[in-house]
């Protein structure tokens, strides 16, 4: 090959490579719990991570499903279904019946229509 076309092919690579990262950057800003300037802190702070795990969200909608022996609760909203693990919440869930209208408060990322369950609940209420 000659010298020319080496030169622009490695130029062409570079800037694809280039391109690519950008793009997974601008992305990590729009998947639930991902920033870029969390994941630049939590590298160079351990306890900023610690302390944006425990940062705590509320979403509403509707109870599809309590698991007691999975100890997690399924919520549907904005027809989206959204797993909540109870295992370690205090929350009173006696009371809930699969159709009530309700509001969790949660910690953690929101996986919508996914079967891991990433999110922690805090507390729930059900709604009037």
């Amino acid at each position: 090959m000659n010298r020319p076309f080496k030169s622009g092919l490695l130029i062409a690579v570079g800037l694809t490579a280039v391109l690519a990262l950008s793009s997974c950057s601008m992305l990590r800003q729009y998947l639930p719990g991902g920033h870029d300037q969390s994941a630049q802190s939590s590298q160079s702070n351990p306890d900023a991570s610690s302390s944006q795990k425990s940062e705590e969200y509320t979403l509403q909608g509707t109870l599809n499903q309590i698991d007691t022996d999975l100890k997690y609760l399924v919520l549907i909203s904005d027809d989206l279904y959204f797993r909540f693990d109870f295992s370690e919440s205090d929350a009173d869930l006696s009371d809930l019946a699969p159709g009530d209208s309700i509001t969790v408060t949660y910690t953690g990322p929101l996986e919508p229509d996914s079967e891991d369950v990433t999110a922690q609940l805090v507390s729930v209420t059900k709604d009037a």
